[in-house]
C-alpha cells in the first residue's frame, strides 16, 4: 500500500544534517522529496529539460538561483518556488539553521542538467 500521509517532524528526526533527501512518494507521472540543507549546503543550479520542480520552504532560508539574466532572490519558510521546465534552478543554504523543502517534479522520469555560472555570479548579502 502506497503511503499517502507523512510527519515531516519524524523524517526529519531520522536524517543525517548533512545535505539529504528523501523520497516520500513517486510514481509514473510525478515525485515528492523532502530535502534537508545545512547551512552552507547547496543544490547546484540546474534544469530539468522535460519536467516542472515545485519547491515548498517549511524551514529555513536560503539564496535561490534562477535564470542568468535574474539576480538571485531570497528564499525563505512558506515560499513557493516554481521552476518549469527547461528554466534553471538551484539554493544555497545562507542562514544558520537547516533549510527544509519539499520538492514535487512531474513529469516522470526527471532528467537533469547542470546549468554553469549562476552560482559564480554575484549574490545578494544577507
Amino acid at each position: 500500500m502506497n503511503r499517502r500521509l507523512f510527519n515531516i517532524k519524524e523524517l526529519l528526526d531520522k536524517m543525517p544534517s548533512e545535505a539529504n533527501r528523501i523520497v516520500l512518494f513517486a510514481d509514473a507521472y510525478v515525485m515528492g522529496s523532502l530535502w534537508r540543507l545545512g547551512p552552507g549546503e547547496e543544490i547546484y543550479p540546474h534544469q530539468h529539460p522535460g519536467s516542472d520542480d515545485v519547491w515548498v520552504v517549511l524551514k529555513g532560508e536560503g539564496e535561490y538561483w534562477m535564470e542568468k539574466d535574474t539576480p538571485p532572490c531570497r528564499l525563505s519558510e512558506g515560499m513557493v518556488a516554481l521552476a518549469p521546465a527547461r528554466h534553471a534552478h538551484g539554493v544555497r543554504n545562507t542562514g544558520k539553521e537547516a533549510l527544509v523543502f519539499i520538492s514535487m517534479t512531474a513529469p516522470q522520469p526527471l532528467d537533469i542538467e547542470p546549468v554553469e555560472g549562476l552560482a559564480d555570479k554575484n549574490t545578494e548579502k544577507g
